[in-house]
């Protein structure tokens, strides 16, 4: 498999760091999207091509904004509501990455925090409408990628006051 150099600025290559984000498949699935615009971009005919990347903009911009939306409802639920066994769903694999659904139970307390957020903002929204995450959503991916980065921080102070408890 050929290699390739990634450059990012200092900031943030400290939280890739800091996170333990694996590079690798997160620029790949992203480099696979932009491929899959470009040619079908490449397919548009001349007086159309323009109109379809305002709307590829548009769209990336509304994604980038549920996304951060969802890295805000995610840390606050991590932070506020949820339990131990909840917050542990977050967990990265071994590869790094996070799990690509999340099923949420009708008892789960993210699936309540995200009807009350989605209610207070007037959505017509049921609770049942809750029932999973899937990260090909942007706001979803971004409730998983703050959940996430909660349970990171947290894991080491929870383990080992566990630890000591159990000495």
């Amino acid at each position: 498999m050929p290699k390739r150099n990634v450059y990012l600025d200092d900031d943030l290559d400290a939280d890739v760091r800091t996170l333990g984000i694996s590079l690798s498949p997160i620029c790949q699935a992203a480099l696979r999207r932009e491929v899959e615009v470009q040619r079908r971009l490449a397919q548009v005919p001349a007086s159309t091509r323009a109109t379809a990347e305002r709307l590829i903009q548009a769209r990336a911009e509304e994604n980038a904004k549920d996304y951060q939306e969802g890295i805000t409802v995610g840390t606050q639920w991590a932070e506020k509501k949820a339990s131990w066994w909840e917050l542990a769903r977050f967990e990265r694999s071994r590869s790094g990455q996070l799990p690509d659904l999340i099923p949420l139970p009708e008892e789960h307390s993210l699936r309540w925090a995200l009807f009350d957020h989605f209610h207070r903002q007037g959505a017509d929204v049921e609770p049942h409408d809750f029932d999973r995450l899937d990260d090909d959503r942007a706001f979803d991916k971004g409730v998983i990628e703050g959940a996430a980065a909660v349970l990171g921080a947290v894991r080491p102070l929870v383990e080992g006051l566990s630890e000591k408890d159990s000495s």
